[in-house]
């Protein structure tokens, strides 16, 4: 049996572990909205835990994060690189506190969006950029302030194939210095195992590198974008080098 029937097979079986681990934990979340978002969140944390092992022991998708220990006093902003969905799925868990800006259209998939309706999360339409943007700010800023949350930021807007760094948008960067705080920048190579609309998964190591913060204040937009695009880049490339 060739390893790409293997890879398939233990793909399906993966999807069948998600899709059920969904099935149980989100409707458990609803019915647990009385409760303080603290206690919803790490219940939330557990399913992502769940999947990542999922993840590691069904597909081989091992991981190695790099940096987490430099993070000092949250929240922040994370610009991180996207490459699949496996970043969306491990990062609720493995990073502190944080929610994400996300499609609206997540919020609409049965089971799971429904657990995600619970999360904080900053969904918007990007049909309407402009919309869009006033909602980073204003939802942004009180996830930071008033829930004490960092955000998880996309700046390239979509899944990107590996070796492919298009310039960020500015919605993330505008958040940054509208509200003073700091962003840490995220490099992961993910795309060598959960290759963008693929079903297959690859076994591998999964590098997450967590950088140094950027002290927003007194930058502009460009140069905030400028200075994260420049160092994701660079670490991109040492990744894909390896």
């Amino acid at each position: 049996m060739s390893k790409t029937v293997i890879a398939a097979l233990r793909s399906c079986v993966f999807y069948v572990a998600v899709t059920v681990l969904s099935i149980i934990w989100c409707p458990l979340l609803y019915l647990m909205w009385p409760l303080p978002f603290a206690v919803r969140r790490d219940f939330f944390r557990v399913w992502s835990y769940c999947v990542t092992w999922c993840g590691k022991w069904l597909c081989g998708m091992r991981y190695r994060f790099h940096g987490l220990e430099q993070l000092g006093d949250l929240p922040v902003i994370f610009f991180s690189k996207h490459q699949s969905a496996w970043e969306t799925l491990v990062f609720p868990g493995k990073l502190p506190r944080n929610c994400f800006i996300c499609k609206q259209s997540l919020l609409n998939i049965p089971i799971f969006g429904w657990g995600m309706r619970l999360g904080k999360h900053i969904p918007i339409d990007r049909e309407e950029s402009v919309k869009a943007f006033k909602q980073v700010i204003k939802q942004g800023r009180e996830r930071l302030n008033k829930d004490k949350l960092s955000i998880v930021i996309f700046p390239e807007g979509t899944r990107i194939a590996p070796g492919e760094h298009p310039e960020f948008h500015k919605s993330g960067a505008a958040l940054a210095r509208a509200t003073s705080y700091p962003i840490v920048p995220i490099a992961h190579n993910s795309g060598k195992c959960w290759q963008r609309n693929r079903f297959i998964k690859f076994p591998g190591t999964i590098d997450v590198i967590i950088g140094p913060r950027f002290d927003t204040k007194g930058h502009s937009v460009d140069d905030i974008n400028h200075h994260c695009h420049d160092w994701i880049k660079t670490h991109m490339q040492k990744l894909e080098n390896a």
